[in-house]
């Protein structure tokens, strides 16, 4: 199997479970994976290894309190749900009802990007509350399947896509490739320990993080720390080099998962290593490190920026292979 996009969680057992299928001829199975670290599948396995437990039951009340949590967002109106409703489970045959989920589309574009991404995400699991428990439960309450067709149908037009895709089309041309073997993992799941399985919860909670928003922020963060002219590409080069090369320390991962808590870790060893470490980028990125090593201001201030995105990458980091 060729893996080439992020798994994450219960997406990364189903999808590399299906190599369990039997064929006739087929004696063994392997995976090339060109997006995600061993220890992340790891981790998405752990919780369903040998046997998988909820740790509380699903509330059948579920859909009546993610419908009110939806109402209080005021991306769609009542009105417009009972006219889709209307149309979309009578005999027309045509698309009259599309004009209602157009009014939704309208008023999910106004709130910040945060907040279109919550009410995506509680309106996603809506659909599949409803979807299941309604299986179970007769629920008998007509709103609620009104609800969950409106919702199923305006789902894909929230996803959307990038309204400025850049196009290379006939820009590039591939003139070879060449495949290395940067690794071969052994995943244990011997040596990890499950945990049980969260029901179906009132969604939302917060929004997916955006790596390339982080990414800009921390940059835009350390361009106002250091002095001089520093293009993006290289505050990035630098701040990727002192992080990756601090959570290659097996110190700091053994600290980072030993302190519950960002400043708990701070009182270990991170100063000394990120030291070590900004000394060692001095020939790579000189101007950066220096300012770092002799202003004991802008050492301060990068450290702040720094140590969450060392403590967070260092707990879920596997330790060196001695």
């Amino acid at each position: 199997m060729y893996v080439d996009k992020r798994l994450d969680d219960v997406m990364a057992v189903q999808t590399l479970s299906r190599l369990n299928r039997i064929f006739p001829g087929k004696t063994g199975t392997f995976v090339l994976d060109f997006r995600n670290k061993a220890e992340d599948i790891l981790r998405a396995f752990e919780p369903y290894y040998r046997t998988a437990a909820l740790s509380n039951i699903t509330d059948r009340n579920l859909p009546h309190q993610l419908c009110e949590k939806l109402d209080g967002a005021y991306v769609y109106l009542w009105e417009e749900v009972e006219a889709f409703a209307k149309l979309c489970f009578s005999n027309r045959n045509d698309q009259a009802f599309q004009a209602h989920l157009k009014q939704a589309l309208e008023r999910a574009k106004m709130p910040t990007k945060e907040e279109q991404e919550l009410f995506r995400r509680d309106a996603s699991t809506y659909v599949v509350a409803y979807d299941f428990l309604s299986q179970l439960v007769d629920y008998d309450d007509p709103e609620l399947e009104k609800l969950h067709a409106f919702l199923k149908m305006l789902l894909p037009r929230l996803r959307g896509q990038d309204p400025d895709p850049v196009l290379i089309d006939g820009s590039v041309r591939l003139a070879g490739y060449k495949l290395v073997n940067k690794h071969e993992h052994a995943l244990d799941l011997e040596k990890g320990a499950g945990r049980a399985l969260d029901p179906l919860g009132a969604g939302g909670g917060e929004a997916h993080v955006d790596e390339k928003a982080r990414l800009s922020e921390i940059i835009k963060k350390n361009h106002s720390l250091f002095s001089g002219k520093h293009s993006d590409p290289e505050i990035a080069g630098w701040f990727t080099a002192v992080v990756g090369n601090s959570i290659a320390d097996a110190k700091i991962i053994a600290q980072a998962k030993a302190n519950p808590t960002m400043g708990q870790f701070a009182n270990g060893d991170i100063k000394s290593v990120l030291a070590a470490v900004v000394i060692k980028a001095l020939e790579s990125h000189h101007a950066m490190s220096e300012q770092m090593l002799q202003d004991p201001k802008v050492s301060d201030d990068v450290f702040e920026v720094l140590l969450p995105e060392i403590y967070e990458q260092a707990r879920f980091a596997m330790p060196s292979a001695a």
